[in-house]
């Protein structure tokens, strides 16, 4: 719902960005593709990778879709992301070739290509091993530290003393609240 992607049954999302209130779901499907392209990185789950894309490709897409990059730059800015979530080696490789984990730090790779004040991620870390996971939340870290404010689901209760503010909701319920 905070993304836009799903519509509401009720109620409504109200963004607040450059002194400007906007409500979400008054925004026809056009104006928020853009916005949510210049104002969110959404990683998803199961990675949404276009499969005939390669690596770099995938990542450069919401930039050149936004047009907030030149072609030339988004594409290096597409490889310090990669670096970033080191998979620089695999750039020109198809999402076939490469493995889950992988693939969940290309998303990542992605959803940050746009430097986007808020990042919504569904289980960033699930299909990343515990090395891995803790150097992409370390990431995550330094990016809240910058400004980001990041809203993360996750089912790894190990990573709440990490969060500056966590909610646990159990069968739809608010459950337990807390933070720093």
């Amino acid at each position: 719902m905070v993304t836009g992607v799903d519509q509401l049954t009720s109620g409504d999302v109200i963004a607040h960005a450059n002194g400007k209130s906007t409500s979400l779901h008054e925004m026809s499907e056009n104006e928020l593709a853009l916005w949510r392209g210049r104002t969110m990185g959404v990683i998803y789950q199961s990675f949404q990778l276009l499969p005939m894309l390669t690596l770099v490709q995938n990542v450069m897409m919401p930039m050149d879709m936004s047009e907030l990059y030149h072609p030339r730059k988004s594409r290096e800015r597409a490889l310090e992301l990669l670096d970033m979530v080191e998979l620089s080696e695999h750039a020109h490789k198809l999402p076939a070739f490469i493995s889950g984990g992988q693939q969940q730090r290309v998303a990542i790779a992605r959803a940050l290509a746009n430097d986007p004040p808020v990042i919504v991620a569904d289980e960033p870390t699930g299909s990343l091993d515990s090395l891995t996971a803790d150097h992409i939340f370390k990431l995550f870290e330094r990016l809240v530290q910058s400004g980001r404010t990041i809203v993360m689901v996750t089912h790894d209760k190990g990573l709440m003393p990490r969060f500056t503010r966590h909610v646990e909701i159990v069968d739809g319920e608010l459950f337990n609240e807390g933070g720093r």
